[in-house]
């Protein structure tokens, strides 16, 4: 279908280091052939994470197994591909790997690829992953039911079922599987911190790293809590990785380089990912627009930080001109909620979104004149621009734009200069309001919005200033209009 082609492409992209949104996994009933074909990957030294140097030497162990063919070992490699453990992490090359032993009916094989699939960027790969686990859990393999629980928990694939997030976890648990037992114990301390954990420490210790994430939540030691959120790093959950970031930012052990390595691996290493939005909230100024874009899709994806997804829409539109459907499909389902509740600047980012469809104009208008009247800017300038591709011309559109711009969205000055600049037969007052528009929009950042202040400004010093920042903004006529004079 065209869409997928274009969501393929999109999240390529933009999500390129996360890897999800690249391969598709087949369907249940795909999955039916026995034959088996996996290739060892050359092992690499671990990077600079705080990754256990004998993994290196597990990971070769592994590959040398899986080449004598060991299913459970090939299972083990392409695991050990997707959390950098001992090798060179290759989301891709383990979800290939996972796909052709799933359909050879090995079963963690399957778990795992549910367990990945649930952070896909398309809608109906997450819905697969969340059935799969599903069967696989039923089936006893306990990796499965932790992602079922994940997906029940979070809404993936399918509706919020709080009540039943605890119950496939006990259920193996009882059975004896660790790792269930470490995710029930990680799951009800996360709800009461005031409980009793006595196993944490011991699961943390056998590998198992929602054991370490519960200890670290229960303890009152600050350092053991810091060496559990290490662990559960290494061991390969993201939200021990951002945990212990955030810890070393500040405070009586601050270590600022430590807390980046680990911001580094949390976020841009893992899936799904953990703690982008506070690396990214904690140095906003340091990071170019490129980086303060992944990151804050990756913590849009992964971390469902609403406030995140209403950065990337709001920068994805800012800067395409509204002509992004694909993408505006996937984010409005992670922006619904949000407005459901009531947030205004949710609905502003929904309503923005929903203006790019033709047939879900009315219903935009509605969502951007609610966050509109809630004082959300960047919903008034939209809400222009959805009325003014209806034809709704005139002083509500520019009034719109004037208030948004006013209050410090680009886009509102971008809109209203857009609109206003080919009038060339406008009275001396509205080209001064012009110009007015135009320079306050250059002082946001809008390139578009200085190159029209340069042309209406009032004296050869202030038209170089502007050209000189619209070259900056990358504006390149206005660098060679700079360079000949």
């Amino acid at each position: 279908m065209p869409v997928a082609l274009d969501v393929a492409r999109i999240a390529l992209s933009a999500l390129a280091l996360s890897g999800c949104a690249s391969h598709r996994p087949a369907t249940l009933a795909q999955r039916s052939s026995p034959r088996v074909s996996v290739a060892a990957p050359r092992p690499a030294a671990p990077s600079i994470d705080d990754i256990d140097r004998p993994d290196s030497a597990l990971f070769e162990a592994a590959s040398s197994a899986c080449v004598a063919g060991s299913i459970e070992a090939c299972v083990t490699v392409a695991e050990r591909l997707i959390d950098g453990r001992g090798v060179s992490r290759s989301l891709l090359a383990a979800k290939e790997r996972l796909d052709v032993l799933c359909t050879a009916d090995a079963r963690r094989a399957c778990a795992l690829l549910a367990r990945v699939d649930l952070w896909s960027l398309f809608p109906e790969s997450v819905r697969t992953a969340r059935l799969l686990a599903e069967r696989e859990c039923s089936r006893g393999e306990s990796t499965a039911c932790i992602a079922l629980s994940d997906a029940r928990a979070l809404g993936l694939g399918g509706p919020i079922e709080l009540a039943g997030v605890e119950a496939p976890l006990a259920d193996r648990c009882d059975a004896g599987a660790e790792d269930a037992c470490a995710a029930l114990v990680f799951s009800r301390v996360s709800r009461d911190r005031s409980r009793a954990a006595p196993d944490a420490a011991a699961l943390c210790a056998r590998g198992h790293a929602r054991g370490c994430l519960a200890s670290a939540l229960v303890t009152t030691d600050v350092r053991s809590a810091l060496v559990a959120l290490e662990r559960a790093c290494s061991l390969g959950d993201g939200r021990g990785c951002a945990l212990a970031a955030e810890r070393y930012r500040q405070g009586p052990l601050a270590d600022p380089a430590r807390a980046e390595r680990l911001a580094t691996r949390g976020c841009l290493s893992l899936v799904p990912s953990s703690g982008c939005w506070a690396w990214l909230s904690s140095s906003p100024t340091r990071f170019d627009e490129q980086t303060r874009g992944t990151l804050a899709e990756r913590a849009c994806q992964f971390e469902r930080v609403s406030s995140a997804c209403v950065d990337v829409v709001r920068a994805g539109l800012r800067q395409s001109g509204f002509d992004r459907p694909p993408m505006a499909m996937i984010w409005s389902t992670w922006l619904a909620p949000s407005c459901d509740a009531g947030a205004p600047w949710a609905c502003g980012a929904l309503g923005a979104l929903e203006g790019t469809w033709p047939r879900s104009v009315d219903r935009a208008i509605e969502h951007l004149r609610f966050a509109c009247d809630r004082d959300d800017a960047f919903a008034c300038a939209s809400l222009g621009v959805v009325l003014n591709a209806q034809s709704t011309r005139g002083f509500e559109v520019e009034a719109l734009w004037r208030r948004a711009c006013e209050a410090g969205e680009p886009l509102g000055c971008s809109a209203f200069v857009r609109a206003r600049a080919p009038d060339n037969t406008s009275g001396q007052a509205r080209r001064a309001e012009l110009f007015e528009i135009a320079a306050r929009g250059c002082a946001l950042d809008d390139g578009e919005c200085c190159v029209a202040a340069a042309e209406r400004a009032p004296s050869p010093e202030a038209q170089r200033r502007l050209e000189n920042r619209a070259c900056q903004l990358g504006q390149d006529e206005s660098c060679v209009r700079r360079l000949d004079r």
